[in-house]
C-alpha cells in the first residue's frame, strides 16, 4: 500500500494534552480488514508513513498488512495507546513533534498519560479496532488475584467474550476464585477473544465472631455468603486481550486494591466501587446494583471494541 496514495480514512490522532497542538502535524489512520492500520504523517511538508525501529519511529514505506493497533488505555478514559502489531512497543512522544522523526517509541504502559492519545473522527465513526479474529489470535485471557492483606481472600469474575471470530456473539460465564491465604496468587484462564469482565475482590473479616460463611449456596462452592464477606472492591475490565492482576492490600476492616497488566495484555480496567467496611450490612440486591451499574460503564467504554 503506498500510504502517499491512500485514501484518508477521516481519523486523526490528536497528541496528549501537555503537548504543544499548535506545533503538530498531523496522523491519519489508513485501516487494513483487521483492524490494524498504518499512519501516515502529514504537515506543510510532509506525506510520508511511519515504521517503528529501535527506538525511533522513521519515515519507510507502508506495509501491505498494518503496522498499528489501539489499545485502550488502562483506566478507560477514552485514551488510547498506538502499540506495533506483534511485540510490546508504543509511540511515545520525545517533547519535539515538528518532525515526524521526533516521534520515538517505547514499551507500552496502559497508564503512562505520555502514550496516550484522543481519537478524533471528521464523520463520528469509530475507530479500527483490532477484528475478532485477531483478539482471538492473541491467546487466552487471564485474569490474576493475590492477596497481600492480612486476611483471607476471594473473587468472582463475570465474563462476556466474543469467542467466535466470523460474528460479535457473546460466550457468558462466571468463575469463583476460592477463598486463599496471604502473600499467594491465583489465576483464572478464560477463553481467547474480546473480553469484557466485573472483577469483585472480596475479604474474610471475622468481625462478626461466630458468622464463619465464606461461601455461596452449597457448602464448597464459595461465591459468597456471610456477614464476615465484604467486598473490597468491584473493578470493570475490557478490551482486546487481558493478560490481568489484581492486587488486593490492607487488613481487614480496612482494605484496598490495585491493577496491573502484563506486557502482552491490551485493556482497561476501572475501579467502580471500593470497600465495603466491617460493619456495613449491604444486601445481596445492593450488591447486585453495584454491579450491574458496573456493567453499564463497561458497556459504554465498551464501545470501541
Amino acid at each position: 500500500m503506498d500510504c502517499d496514495q491512500a485514501k484518508p480514512a477521516g481519523l486523526t490522532l490528536e497528541a496528549p494534552a501537555n503537548l504543544n497542538a499548535a506545533a503538530e502535524g498531523q496522523f491519519t489512520i489508513v485501516p487494513t480488514s483487521d483492524g490494524s492500520f498504518n499512519l501516515q504523517f502529514t504537515d506543510q511538508e510532509n506525506a510520508v508513513c511511519l515504521a517503528p525501529e529501535s527506538d525511533r519511529a522513521t519515515t519507510a514505506p507502508c506495509p501491505t498488512s498494518g503496522t498499528w493497533t489501539l489499545q485502550p488505555a488502562s483506566d478507560g478514559s477514552n485514551y488510547f495507546l498506538i502499540r506495533h502489531v506483534g511485540d510490546n512497543i508504543c509511540i511515545t512522544p520525545t517533547g519535539d513533534v515538528t518532525r515526524e522523526t521526533a516521534i520515538g517509541v517505547s514499551s507500552c504502559d496502559g497508564g503512562n498519560t505520555k502514550q496516550q492519545w484522543s481519537i478524533t473522527t471528521s464523520d463520528g465513526s469509530a475507530p479500527p479496532a483490532p477484528s475478532n479474529g485477531a483478539a482471538i489470535n492473541m491467546g487466552e485471557n487471564k485474569i490474576e488475584v493475590c492477596n497481600w492483606g492480612g486476611y483471607a481472600a476471594r473473587a468472582t469474575i463475570d465474563y462476556k467474550i466474543k469467542t467466535d471470530a466470523s460474528s460479535d456473539t457473546e460466550t457468558s460465564g462466571h468463575q469463583a476464585i476460592e477463598s486463599f491465604p496471604v502473600h499467594e496468587c491465583r489465576t483464572r484462564t478464560l477463553p481467547a477473544g474480546k473480553i469484557s469482565a466485573t472483577v469483585t475482590l472480596r475479604r474474610y473479616t471475622d468481625y462478626n465472631l461466630g458468622d464463619y460463611a465464606f461461601a455461596d449456596g452449597a457448602a464448597g462452592s464459595f461465591a459468597g455468603a456471610g456477614s464476615n464477606d465484604k467486598i473490597t472492591a468491584v473493578w470493570i475490565l475490557g478490551g482486546p486481550h487481558a493478560n490481568a492482576k489484581y492486587h488486593m492490600y490492607g487488613l481487614s476492616c480496612d482494605s484496598s486494591s490495585g491493577f496491573e497488566q502484563e506486557s502482552d495484555s491490551q485493556v482497561f480496567s476501572t475501579q467502580q466501587s471500593g470497600q465495603q467496611g466491617c460493619t456495613s450490612n449491604i444486601s445481596a440486591s445492593e450488591v447486585g446494583a453495584v454491579i450491574n451499574t458496573a456493567w453499564g460503564a463497561l458497556t459504554s467504554l465498551m464501545q470501541f471494541f
